[in-house]
């Protein structure tokens, strides 16, 4: 899959998908859009992340039906 830049198109509010950002560093993380303004990363650390910061992203890839590649 490609990366897709922000500046061309957003995911709809809710999806999850995988975002590039430059905090902390630089991370591939699985969010989704909270708001027009804002990621989530919904684990128990509970990351929020504001626009400025998500460059590009990408739908996620589908999930193995029986649980593992081969």
């Amino acid at each position: 899959m490609k990366w897709i830049n922000v500046n061309d198109r957003l995911p709809q509010v809710d999806d999850r998908v995988l975002v590039y950002t430059s905090k902390f560093g630089g991370k591939v993380l699985v969010m989704h859009r909270q708001h027009d303004c804002d990621w989530w990363h919904g684990d128990s650390r509970g990351i929020w992340i504001d626009n400025s910061h998500v460059s590009h992203w990408q739908p996620l890839p589908v999930a193995p039906v029986d649980g593992c590649e081969k």
